[in-house]
């Protein structure tokens, strides 16, 4: 297994992790029940049940107040899922559930929903019920697919297993990974997943090679940190065996691997059957093919797996050794109902989306690679480039500045120039949505000099119509607040000559000129900055 892989796995468990700050909804006798207790407590006030009568417990008794917290379901990586299951519902927003509850009950079979789970052999740790729709124009979404997203511990082997099960009209397609697997079965589509990475609790010993029934290790080796993955980040050999009976179990008629798209390696011949541009001839010359990364499926050839699923994803990357540079390029399929955020473009790459595919260029070299450079590999993978939704910097003027609220500062005896400034703006054939989902910004500097060596550099700021709730503050060397209209500003001061910082005095003086209406009263103590460096003098 490659590294990239395990990271990827890694930075999915912790992801779900996050879920659990999430309201909890627990078991009751034979049912699901809000509120943490132990096998022998009692809830302390009325449950909110989703019944379910098929639930085991390691002891093979029906589930009673097993505790549990709500968990996030295993989201589409940004690679596409690869080693992770791909979510069964498409990206969008919150929506009704429907009429559910009665009679104190939460039962998703008023809304038609049956509920598919393990019948034996895991111990259910959470529980989410959902619904996510196609989102609107206000960022609203009036009905969905209903979803329930489950997590279980696998009683023999230990291992997390993340189950998410959607009833939708839309067939997913059968696909299996090493680890996880989405399928269609009796009008629902499913995800499944299994966290195939040993997390030991603080202090476990384990040595290079545990038996791999019972996971076990011996002192020959030190113990490992909380939380740490089994040294060399191999997938448990158990993490396949647990999935195919997840399969049998939800969907027997797919036992045994029966009807499954499967991910193998492609070519850039792949990349460009699947509609993408091949962008190598627009890397620039002494740039040499260094890695390549792409996955494409094969079908089953004897059963119907659903419609062919977006290929995996294509990653390449080329270097150059003298003068040092480096390029990456990703394309990966959007989920279906996506709304990708608005792209950007700049000299050290540009990330963008159409209507199928989200692409990213990343660039990095000693002597700078230019945004022309990196707009025609742009154009090379993606033609429509040219009409992208993108966030782009556009330069202001200081009248520009000055009429959105600020005044240019000034100092006795101090040289003020002006620069840079920008605003963001949405360029391109873009969405409602991108476009209300899109926050910008404005940015501004001016620097004052003296004929004694001393810079002080003023920074102003903002990003939307919101104000931030940091509080102001004023020291020797620097000051920054709140300023009017929602531009927050910062002031730093050195002498280039002796490296200490300008007077309090002389920042106030900066300070109230740029803002008349600063209560420097109102500023808190704090915020000193050191004498500046010897070798940052002189680039000063």
């Amino acid at each position: 297994m490659s590294v990239f892989t395990a990271t990827r796995a890694r930075r999915r468990v912790s992801l779900i992790g996050l879920g659990v700050a999430g309201a909890a909804i627990m078991f009751g006798t034979g049912a699901l029940v809000a509120g943490a207790v132990s096998d022998d407590e009692e809830p302390s006030s009325p449950s909110v049940t989703i019944p379910i009568s098929n639930v085991s417990r390691d002891d093979g008794g029906v589930a009673s107040n097993t505790p549990s917290v709500n968990a996030v379901p295993p989201k589409q990586d940004a690679d596409g899922g690869r080693g992770g299951a791909m979510t069964t519902y498409p990206a969008g927003c919150a929506a009704p559930i429907g009429d559910v509850v009665g009679a104190g009950v939460i039962d998703p079979a008023k809304a038609g929903f049956v509920m598919n789970v393990p019948a034996s052999g895991y111990t259910l740790t959470g529980v989410n019920l959902h619904a996510v729709g196609k989102c609107d124009d206000t960022g609203n979404a009036t009905s969905g697919d209903l979803a329930l997203d489950t997590t279980w511990k696998h009683t023999e082997s230990g291992l997390d297993v993340y189950i998410s099960q959607v009833k939708s009209s839309i067939r997913a397609s059968n696909v299996r990974w090493e680890t996880s697997a989405t399928f269609a079965s009796n009008g629902y589509n499913y995800s499944v997943a299994v966290n195939g990475y040993r997390i030991y609790p603080a202090g476990t010993i384990v040595d290079d090679a545990p038996d791999s029934a019972s996971g076990s290790g011996s002192a020959s080796s030190p113990a490992i940190a909380p939380g740490e993955p089994y040294p060399g980040s191999e997938i448990d050999p158990r993490a396949a065996a647990v999935l195919e009976d997840l399969v049998a179990k939800l969907a027997p008629e797919l036992a045994g691997g029966k009807c499954f798209y499967t991910e193998t390696q492609g070519t850039w011949a792949d990349l460009v059957a699947a509609g993408i541009g091949d962008p190598r001839s627009a890397i620039p010359s002494g740039f040499a093919e260094s890695s390549t990364n792409f996955r494409t499926f094969v079908a089953p050839s004897s059963c119907d797996a659903g419609p062919a699923p977006a290929q995996g994803g294509y990653e390449a990357t080329f270097e150059r050794a003298n003068p040092f540079g480096f390029f990456y390029i990703s394309v990966y399929p959007l989920g279906e109902g996506s709304e990708p955020y608005p792209g950007n473009l700049n000299e050290y790459g540009a990330n963008w989306a159409n209507a199928k595919w989200q692409f990213n260029i990343g660039a990095k070299s000693e002597q700078g690679m230019g945004i022309d450079v990196i707009s025609a590999i742009a154009r090379a993978l993606d033609p429509g480039f040219a009409n992208a939704c993108l966030a782009t910097n556009v330069p202001l003027t200081e009248a520009d500045i000055l009429a959105m609220g600020l005044k240019s500062p000034a100092a006795d005896g101090y040289t003020t120039k002006f620069g840079p400034a920008s605003k963001t703006e949405l360029t391109g054939n873009c969405t409602p949505a991108q476009r209300a989902m899109y926050t910008g910004n404005e940015q501004a500097a001016w620097t004052l000099t003296d004929t004694e060596g001393s810079t002080i550099d003023v920074r102003a700021y903002r990003y939307g119509a919101g104000a931030t709730s940091s509080p102001g503050y004023i020291g020797q060397g620097s000051a920054n607040w709140q300023g009017p209209n929602n531009w927050r500003i910062e002031i730093y001061g050195w002498n280039r000559t002796t490296g200490n910082p300008v007077d309090r005095d002389m920042l106030i003086e900066v300070a109230t000129s740029i803002d008349p209406g600063l209560d420097v009263s109102k500023l808190q103590d704090g915020g000193d900055v050191k004498p500046l460096p010897v070798e940052e003098r002189s680039a000063r």
